[in-house]
């Protein structure tokens, strides 16, 4: 059933609202004067997709993980097939320290498209030393991006990896080491 004329003026009120907002961000107006807007759109729809997770983006910017956390899940809720906003929310999760709960999130937003999270989800594997998971998303975001500055700082980090497991020491007369579907590279004796 289409929508009344009341509703039909709600929902462009809303926009209206939100593309305010985009514009004052974009001007460089105060993050308050922004942030105005956003709240007022979703006063009136609570639960408007891009006013949530814009909204977090601030707070995350101010590095008020929790409040961004919380606009984020609103925005999971209300679209659980939006990548960004999993993509946001893992982003949060690694900077409050909770590690496990983001790697799901980040497997979240790359199942959804969300490619750029390979890049996030690849730092997170170094960081905890899992190599061969790190390599493997460095190739998935270099596949999925392979022009951007980015992916020049993922072959760096590829190599930097590389090297660090071909320096190695042998502790066995032989190790076998794969690179995510590349050829094995071997250690030792043979």
């Amino acid at each position: 059933m289409p929508p009344d004329g009341r509703q039909r003026r709600r929902e462009n009120l809303v926009e209206r609202l939100f593309c305010r907002a985009l514009d004052l961000d974009g001007f460089g107006q105060s993050e308050e004067r922004v942030m105005f807007y956003y709240e007022k759109a979703l006063r009136l729809c609570p639960e408007h997709l891009m006013s949530l997770v814009n909204l977090g983006t601030i707070y995350f910017g101010r590095r008020q993980f929790v409040v961004a956390l919380e606009y984020y899940d609103r925005a999971i809720q209300t679209n659980p097939y939006y990548g960004l906003a999993h993509f946001n929310y893992a982003s949060t999760l690694d900077e409050l320290g909770r590690r496990e709960e983001a790697l799901t999130s980040y497997q979240q937003a790359i199942y959804l498209g969300h490619t750029d999270a390979y890049y996030n989800l690849a730092l997170l594997y170094q960081g905890t030393k899992r190599w061969m998971e790190a390599v493997a998303c460095w190739q998935a975001y270099i596949k999925a991006d392979p022009l951007s500055m980015w992916a020049v700082v993922a072959r760096r980090e590829l190599q930097l990896i590389r090297g660090k497991i071909l320096v190695k020491p042998v502790l066995s007369e032989t190790a076998e080491v794969q690179f995510g579907g590349c050829n094995e590279i071997r250690f030792g004796k043979k």
